[in-house]
């Protein structure tokens, strides 16, 4: 297909190999090989960056992406290809912003204003504003980027600099620090609440896995009491609940160091002490505290599915529509303790096809937040 995925240039059959992926909070991969006697003549027309990758199953497309390599061997062509937010990852920047508090930040560049907003809406005002609006909307995505937001998205007080990084950069930048995840499914792309269980799949057994999963339990994770602080001196915590602390004992701690983006004005005297935080930071700091400390108590017992384990023919899942954030339960009843249920949510698909092998569809999940959040 040319860029924008309306003008078909022609079909590449038969195809030797095909490997296709999905992920969250990364940009997926494709690779064809394909025989070059029987496609030379198509692969004529087939270009990199002008052209896309369109993969079907079963005749349901199950994957899109720009063509970012070709190699030609001898006797065959190998076709690489990235999802759709390729673009945003070769597009600048071209407009900063500031959403610290008044105040706390000099601006640098075109600014948004000051105050948090909802960082899944910042994430679709990069792609929507940035990247696809441009240009004429070229690659045909407008309508297809869907924000899908939950009661209580998070907030975001991220700055950045115009012409200083990718829009891509700036999208992965705050799904990383403010809990938001990302996912491209065909041209879809999605973004969402890390907490948010946008999509709830079938529960999973483990005979529908290759190898069996394990059951771990994590002290390292515990804690009574959780700080937040940027590294001046002063913080805001939230403790564990009563019965928790009573049971295990207090001063069992975690600190969590907020990002320092502001730029203060005037610079303050280097041997004075800081100024003390504004009340809407010691806020934010508090709000943050009491949501993440319900993620470590009790001790998290969890299940481990290994990486990049094999679905068995007997699983509930439907491969064309299995989407990386999706949430899931599993339960294991074999170890030498009650029985175990964990909610899992999947990090990544990998499909693969060969004619010699057949198809192979692996995975990779791991065990969701404790705070599950349902869409509006």
């Amino acid at each position: 297909m040319e860029a924008g995925g309306t003008a078909t240039i022609g079909e590449l059959t038969p195809i030797s190999a095909v490997t296709w992926t999905r992920v969250r909070d990364d940009i997926s991969t494709a690779q064809v090989d394909v025989p070059i006697e029987e496609c030379c003549d198509l692969l004529t027309f087939v270009e990199t960056v002008r052209c896309e990758l369109h993969i079907y199953r079963d005749g349901v497309k199950v994957w899109v992406g720009v063509i970012t390599r070709m190699e030609f061997e001898y006797d065959q062509a190998q076709i690489f290809a990235e999802d759709m937010l390729w673009v945003a990852k070769r597009r600048a920047l071209s407009a900063g912003y500031n959403h610290n508090e008044p105040g706390e930040g000099l601006p640098y560049g075109p600014i948004y204003g000051f105050g948090a907003v909802n960082a899944v809406q910042l994430m679709d005002d990069l792609l929507v504003d940035q990247c696809f609006s441009q240009f004429a909307d070229r690659w045909n995505m407008l309508s297809h980027l869907h924000p899908q937001h939950g009661p209580d998205d998070p907030l975001s007080m991220r700055q950045a600099n115009a012409w200083s990084t990718t829009v891509w950069q700036e999208f992965d930048k705050i799904a990383e620090d403010y809990g938001t995840d990302y996912t491209v499914v065909g041209r879809d792309i999605f973004y969402f609440d890390h907490h948010l269980a946008w999509i709830i799949l079938p529960d999973l057994a483990p005979e529908d896995i290759s190898t069996f999963p394990r059951v771990v339990e994590y002290g390292n994770d515990f804690a009574t009491r959780y700080f937040r602080t940027d590294g001046t001196g002063y913080m805001a915590y939230a403790p564990a609940a009563q019965d928790v602390i009573t049971e295990y004992g207090d001063g069992i701690d975690i600190v969590s160091n907020e990002e320092t983006q502001a730029v203060t004005d005037p610079l303050p005297d280097p041997g004075s002490p800081p100024p003390p935080p504004s009340a809407a930071k010691q806020a934010r700091w508090l709000a943050t505290a009491q949501a993440r400390i319900v993620d470590h108590y009790p001790p998290l017992q969890a299940i481990v599915i290994p990486a990049n384990s094999t679905l068995m023919p007997t699983s509930p899942w439907d491969v064309a529509t299995l989407t990386p954030g999706s949430w899931f339960q599993i339960t294991i009843g074999y170890a030498c303790r009650p029985p175990v249920t964990d909610w899992q949510h999947i990090d990544s698909v990998i499909v693969s096809e060969s004619g010699d092998s057949g198809e192979t569809v692996q995975f990779t999940a791991s065990t969701a937040p404790s705070r599950m959040v349902m869409p509006l």
